[in-house]
């Protein structure tokens, strides 16, 4: 085989790896984030496939410099404008009609004892998703473009930091082990449950101070965060295993702060 067909051999061997990654992700989402990286490097290997065969046949292929000009240019076009086009239809077809940043504070409590969620690993500063994620700062950060707000609850944000959260059930990522929980489990002498408390504002564009409610999520999958990139006004979950209750005595420190500061009243 010549050094050319070797090169073209290459060439169309990491062409077809790179388009094969496309189909890794079967959500919408995810698979536009796949095609723009693929068409980004098929773009990448075309210019400098050919940009190298040129430098390597300049006189050869003095007769053909515009047409290797083309084949540069119209890959770099394409994949450019499918970056910004699929980025304007993404932004479009989103429950958000383009990129937030909200927050929600969390706590996790197993009978008396308070979690706290994994640390990030290497050289990562959150634990999660690009879009769903926490910086060890026990905030629920979503940052980006939210196709369906559905997919954005705190049961979805258990499973993306590695844990899982069902009606009667719980599994949540700490530094020395992940910490498992069912409903019937014993606290305090007691069989526990799996319970989930929401603290919200009522009243966010008030001034003369945020009023809170407190109700306890019987369908916590329903749960979508408010959208605050504060908090308060941003929400506070409470994920609590203990004895069955209407109310949890359990508050965010963000909460907790504002209201000894006289900036938040419980209802």
């Amino acid at each position: 085989m010549s050094a050319l067909k070797k090169r073209v051999f290459l060439f169309l061997f990491f062409f077809c790896n790179s388009f094969v990654a496309a189909y890794v992700d079967p959500s919408l989402e995810g698979q536009i984030s796949s095609y723009s990286v693929s068409l980004v490097i098929i773009a990448s290997l075309f210019v400098v496939f050919f940009a190298f065969l040129f430098l390597l046949y300049t006189k050869q292929l003095a007769h053909y410099k515009k047409l290797i000009f083309c084949l540069i240019v119209i890959p770099v076009g394409l994949s450019s404008l499918f970056l910004a086009g699929s980025t304007v239809y993404v932004n479009l077809i989103s429950d958000t009609k383009g990129p937030v940043h909200w927050h929600a504070d969390f706590e996790v409590w197993n009978c008396e004892e308070k979690l706290d969620l994994i640390d990030p690993r290497g050289l990562s500063n959150k634990v999660g998703s690009a879009l769903f994620h926490e910086h060890n700062d026990n905030r629920v950060h979503v940052e980006g473009v939210v196709l369906n707000t559905a997919m954005v609850g705190i049961d979805d944000f258990f499973h993306v930091v590695g844990g899982d959260l069902k009606k009667n059930y719980f599994s949540f990522p700490t530094e020395n082990e992940v910490v498992y929980v069912d409903d019937g489990n014993m606290c305090n002498g007691r069989p526990g449950k799996v319970q989930i408390f929401l603290y919200r504002i009522i009243n966010p564009n008030k001034k003369s101070g945020f009023i809170y409610s407190q109700e306890k999520l019987e369908k916590f999958e329903d749960y979508t965060s408010s959208p605050y990139s504060l908090v308060p006004p941003g929400d506070c979950i409470i994920v609590e295993f203990s004895e069955e209750k209407d109310k949890t005595d359990h508050l965010c420190e963000s909460y907790r702060v504002a209201k000894e500061r006289g900036e938040l009243i419980g209802r």
